[in-house]
């Protein structure tokens, strides 16, 4: 099993060490395979600071976008 990479708390996505592709994930920590490749996956859990920087980003955007 291998670890996502390019984890984005951001955009609930990362990225399959085997193929590149980007994938949708979840929050917290979890095992999948990526329906591109077929490789297991593991992703860890978003830690606080990734999502309070997640939601601050979001917040700007919408800020901008207003």
């Amino acid at each position: 099993m291998k670890t996502t990479i390019n984890n984005n708390a951001y955009l609930l996505s990362c990225e399959c060490p085997t193929c590149g592709h980007i994938l949708s994930r979840e929050c917290k920590a979890e095992e999948f395979y990526c329906q591109y490749c077929g490789e297991k996956l593991y992703a860890e859990a978003f830690t606080d600071k990734e999502i309070k920087d997640a939601f601050f980003r979001s917040e700007i955007d919408t800020y901008e976008e207003n």
